[in-house]
């Protein structure tokens, strides 16, 4: 095997050696911590790349700066079809166990608060229910002005007293 390209100063192209030596060991090297994970279920790297670096630089080219090999189907092994440079929110999205950034994805689709979401799963509340809506300016003798806003005026401070002996009694 050729490792010019391992061997050049230039650090893009070490980190892109990098990445596919790395695959190549958690997919094929049982003595690998990761090995269980990605061999022991069956991923494996496509004989043209598991075998020459050269055809991997070829087809997937230097590794761009922030980004790292992801597969695209995690089901699947390496090979050119599924495999591409990602950063790593794309592959955080991309895993077995998403469902927090499953529904940090739907939160914004839906503009929704994501602690919104995650309390109306806990509680077993429909998750795309509307959200209440609040008056952004409300008028001053307001509870809202008094709490959200932080209003310190007479007429809130009077409004917010009254509020509280109603509560107490």
């Amino acid at each position: 095997m050729y490792l010019g390209k391992w061997r050049n100063p230039v650090r893009l192209t070490r980190a892109t050696y990098g990445s596919w030596a790395n695959a190549r060991h958690r997919c094929h090297n049982p003595k690998n911590v990761r090995f269980p994970e990605y061999g022991g279920r069956g991923i494996t790297m496509c004989d043209r790349w598991r075998e020459d670096y050269d055809a991997f630089y070829e087809d997937m080219g230097p590794r761009p700066v922030g980004k790292t090999l992801d597969r695209i189907d995690n089901t699947k092994g390496y090979y050119p079809e599924n495999c591409r440079w990602a950063t790593p929110a794309e592959q955080q999205r991309n895993t077995r166990r998403n469902i927090g950034i499953v529904l940090k994805d739907f939160a914004a689709q839906k503009e929704i608060n994501y602690s919104t979401i995650m309390h109306r799963k806990r509680v077993g509340n429909q998750l795309d229910a509307p959200v209440r809506e609040y008056k952004k300016d409300s008028g001053h003798g307001t509870i809202s002005r008094y709490i959200r806003q932080k209003c310190r005026c007479d007429v809130c401070r009077k409004s917010y007293s009254e509020y509280q002996k109603a509560r107490r009694s």
